[in-house]
């Protein structure tokens, strides 16, 4: 492995490295793959291992145009989204990277309605729309044809979510393509955040002025009468508490006084 090939291995590794430490991808998910410049050929991630343990030696050379394995490592296999990646770089050549990774608060919004919300200025000025592709198999020929639709769809765009899957983005180099993933990620996370206190904060203004659908909290405490012996406290997690002693019962004299519990 020398040259560009040698480049790109070491970007490739180092940024699945990166993917992993943020967060993007959990286990042994998520892929990455990225075309050798000046070539039609591109290196990707093996099935079966975790980003952070993918090395040079462990990526697979793929010829582009066919789909045909050049090289593969002794006991691995390419992603099982090869097809999702080849189908990338057919249909458009300035991709020069794919990152599919399956960032916690990105993929929850892949997985809602409605799509994922830009909050935020530089959100929208970066993303301007985030596409939610449409839900296939992972690793199916049914994808990869889904998700070369939404790349010649929308064509100015370089993430993507992935209905009930995760991310998918797309870079110039392989850089590019895991700070479009990240920012995702930190875009989705803001988002919830954002939401979620607007939300509580509409609750609490609800309660206070006494309108809406809010209703003041319990004390917890819901006293019941005894047959005997004065009030007993029931308190939720404690179960019923001894009452206090009653004295207004007088022993009769010459007998020893009864407690009445």
């Amino acid at each position: 492995m020398r040259g560009a090939e040698a480049r790109t291995a070491a970007a490739v590794t180092g940024y699945c490295r990166r993917a992993q430490a943020r967060d993007l991808v959990g286990g042994a998910g998520g892929n990455m793959s990225a075309r050798i410049p000046g070539t039609a050929r591109m290196l990707i991630t093996p099935t079966g291992l975790a980003l952070e343990e993918v090395t040079a030696a462990r990526l697979v050379l793929v010829e582009i145009p066919s789909g045909r394995l050049l090289r593969v490592p002794r006991g691995l296999a390419p992603s099982k989204e090869l097809t999702t990646h080849l189908a990338v770089y057919r249909t458009r050549e300035a991709a020069g990277a794919v990152l599919h990774a399956h960032p916690p608060f990105a993929t929850a919004y892949a997985c809602a309605e409605p799509a994922l919300p830009l909050v935020t200025i530089t959100a929208e000025e970066m993303f301007h729309e985030v596409p939610l592709l449409d839900y296939a198999f992972p690793g199916s020929e049914e994808l990869a044809v889904i998700v070369a639709r939404g790349i010649a769809k929308f064509s100015e765009r370089w993430a993507f979510l992935m209905r009930r899957h995760g991310v998918l983005a797309v870079g110039r180099d392989s850089r590019e393509a895991y700070l479009w993933a990240d920012l995702l990620e930190s875009t989705a996370k803001t988002s919830f955040i954002h939401l979620s206190s607007s939300a509580s904060s509409s609750a609490t203004t609800g309660w206070a002025s006494g309108a809406g659908t809010a209703s003041r909290p319990s004390s917890g405490r819901s006293p019941t009468r005894s047959r005997s012996s004065g009030w007993r406290i029931r308190s939720y997690g404690r179960g019923w508490r001894r009452p206090r002693r009653n004295w207004s019962r007088r022993p009769r004299r010459g007998r020893t006084p009864r407690r009445h519990w």
